[in-house]
């Protein structure tokens, strides 16, 4: 509930829980509910609007910009790190959901927004990240992202390629990303290729 509370509130919230979300067992406690993910996409698709048109962005001041950016940045590390998981994965991909139109419909966005807004990403260099190992569900080792909120970085979107790898480790998410008639990975390619 916190995480869509006023900025100051939320962006402790998010970084709370990035820090959780470290541990196995606490990732696992997030995902029994989709609720945690519903509302990080419904922040998500709210700073969408936000930083959309010229026009608005024109009309917000650059400490507002910047607050919108930082809980932008924030939002997408917290899926990142809670999509390692087998159960985060599922939870991303709504594979879940009685509504079979709605599975997937996650990664569409995100991708969508990934291309709409990070069009500078393929002529940046990789960001540094530090990270600390910790075992997922599958006995493997992940790194989950740890960072600096107030670094000033060009691109918030590049988590979603952890997001996209963390997902297509899954059945489900590879047949969401290669299905045709989404044309998810169609639009990735010119990313893909750079």
């Amino acid at each position: 509930r916190l995480i869509g509370d006023l900025a100051p509130v939320s962006q402790q919230a998010l970084s709370t829980l990035i820090n959780l979300s470290n541990e196995t067992a606490i990732v696992e406690h997030m995902t029994n509910s989709s609720s945690l993910f519903d509302k990080v996409m419904e922040n998500l698709k709210s700073y969408h609007e936000k930083l959309g048109s010229t026009k608005a962005k024109l009309q917000i001041e650059r400490s507002v910009q910047e607050t919108t950016k930082i809980q932008l940045r924030l939002n997408l590390i917290l899926l990142s790190n809670i999509s390692q998981t087998s159960s985060g994965a599922l939870c991303m991909l709504q594979a879940d959901n009685q509504n079979r139109d709605l599975v997937g419909l996650n990664i569409l966005r995100l991708t969508k927004w990934f291309l709409t807004y990070s069009s500078n990403a393929t002529a940046q260099a990789p960001p540094e990240l530090s990270s600390e190992s910790n075992h997922t569900d599958e006995g493997e080792m992940a790194a989950a992202v740890t960072v600096d909120i107030h670094r000033d970085d060009d691109d918030e979107w590049k988590y979603v390629a952890g997001i996209l790898a963390n997902v297509t480790r899954l059945k489900e998410g590879r047949e969401i990303l290669m299905d045709r008639r989404r044309g998810v990975l169609r639009s990735l390619l010119r990313e893909l290729h750079s």
